[in-house]
Formats: C-alpha cells, sequence, structure tokens
C-alpha cells in the first residue's frame, strides 16, 4: 500500500494519525541513521562513566586522599568533557540532520541511498545548527523581554531548521518562511505541537518506568526510546509542516479568487 500525503488541511487528530504513516512509511530509511544515534547515544554515556571512573580512581589512589577528612566533589577533566560533548553533538546534527532529509525524500518516492542521505546531512549539518542557534537567541530575547513574546517566537520559528533540511533556503530564509507558515495558525500549531509533546512523553515514560540498578539495563532501554522517538518525532513535525503548506496554499488560493 503506498502512503501519499494530504493536499488538504487536517484536523489534529488526522495529523497525529498522518505522522505515525510517515514514521510506518520511512521506518526502513530512517533506521540506520536512528540506530546509529543509538550507538552513539550509548558510547558516549559509557565514555563519561569511564572518565568519571578513570577520575575517581586517580583521586582513591593518591596518599593524601586518604588523610582528608571533607573529601572534595569529584568532577571530570574540564577539557576532556569538551572534546567528548563537542564531539557527540557535531556526530549527532550530522546524523539527525540526514534522517530529516531521508524521512522526507522518502515520503516523496525519493530512495536514497544512506550513503548520499549521510552526505545531505554532512552538508547541511552547520547550516541547521546555526538556524537553530539564531531561533533559540531570537526566543531567549523574546523571554527576556517578556514571557509572552518568547512563547510565540518559538511556535513561529518552530519548522525553521526542517524546512531548511528539507528546501533549498538559506538560514534566514528558513526563519522567514517557517514564520509565514505559521502566521494565521498559531494557536492550532501551538495545540498540535503540545499534543506531540504530550504523546512523546508518554512514551517516554514507559521507557523510564522501571528503575534499573545495572547502568546496561539504563542504556538498553535508552537506545529503544531513540530508535522509536526519533523518527517518530520527526515524521510528526513533518506531518504538521506538510499540513502548514497546505494550509497556506488553501489559504492563498482562496485570498486570490476573493481577489
Amino acid at each position: 500500500m503506498i502512503f501519499r500525503l494530504p493536499e488538504q488541511p487536517q484536523t489534529i487528530s488526522d495529523i497525529v494519525r498522518t505522522g505515525f504513516w510517515i514514521w510506518k512509511a520511512t521506518i526502513k530509511q530512517a533506521m540506520p541513521f536512528a540506530l546509529a544515534l543509538a550507538i552513539l547515544n550509548l558510547v558516549f554515556q559509557m565514555l563519561m562513566q569511564w572518565l568519571g571512573a578513570g577520575e575517581a580512581l586517580n583521586y582513591l589512589s593518591s596518599s593524601s586522599s586518604l588523610m582528608e577528612v571533607n573529601a572534595p566533589e569529584l568532577t571530570m577533566p574540564s577539557f576532556s568533557v569538551f572534546v567528548c560533548v563537542s564531539a557527540y553533538l557535531a556526530i549527532f546534527m550530522i546524523l539527525y540532520t540526514a534522517m530529516i532529509y531521508g524521512i522526507d525524500r522518502s515520503i516523496h518516492f525519493e530512495r536514497l541511498q544512506p550513503r548520499i542521505v549521510f552526505q545531505v546531512g554532512l552538508q547541511k549539518a552547520l547550516p541547521f545548527l546555526a538556524v537553530t542557534i539564531l531561533s533559540g537567541l531570537i526566543m531567549l530575547v523574546g523571554f527576556f523581554l517578556f514571557i509572552i513574546p518568547g512563547v510565540m517566537a518559538s511556535v513561529y520559528l518552530l519548522f525553521a531548521p526542517y524546512i531548511l533540511v528539507t528546501s533549498d533556503k538559506g538560514v534566514v530564509d528558513s526563519l522567514r518562511e517557517s514564520y509565514r507558515l505559521v502566521s494565521g495558525s498559531w494557536w492550532f500549531t501551538s495545540t498540535a505541537f503540545s499534543v506531540a509533546i504530550l504523546i512523546f512523553i508518554v512514551i517516554a515514560l514507559l521507557g523510564n518506568f522501571a528503575e534499573y540498578e545495572q547502568n546496561y539495563l539504563v542504556w538498553i532501554t535508552d537506545g529503544i526510546v531513540i530508535l522509536l522517538m526519533y523518527p517518530m518525532g520527526i515524521s510528526f513535525m513533518l506531518a504538521l509542516l506538510y499540513d502548514l503548506q497546505n494550509r497556506k496554499k488553501s489559504s492563498d488560493k482562496y485570498q486570490s479568487i476573493k481577489i
């Protein structure tokens, strides 16, 4: 059965259903990158724990530490933390950007090889980071001025990173396009996004329902959640983006007929 994107505006429940169908239709194409992100998260957690354990061993092995009554709190070397976090964020950005592009192309019947999708992710990772930082700064300014402008900006600019990855628009044009699409549909967009957040919170809580004493069980659970949540989250955001594009087309068509 071939899934086709709706061409008319949908209700919120229909958008959620469309997001699920996008996830189901593109899971094979998204899985290599979701699996890579899960492995990346596992390696990152293990490495950070290993660095922390190494620091603890160095502290406990020192003769002076045995004489201290109030031992200082152990911290990892700042340079090691910086290198690990920077490498993690860089690889994460590339893989996440590639997953967005792969899902979008797949739903438009372009089944690209993972190598090509990864190359696009590599090319668009820095612009993706730039538009994310810029939109974050705009939201931050809005929150500093007053809370309401920050909340409004967070919804208006919500789709800028996805527009940048799925189109040929640059950083500034992606921000403008996101604002244009959400304009006139702010309440609808914020409500639909809130519904999605609630669904993802429930899934995350189910994944963390039990408390595990063994770290490897926690890592396995986190990996399963990543395999499900990342492709599903992107699928829903794209479903909402496509719906906003349909709404804007319908609105523009209505305005042209009215004129």
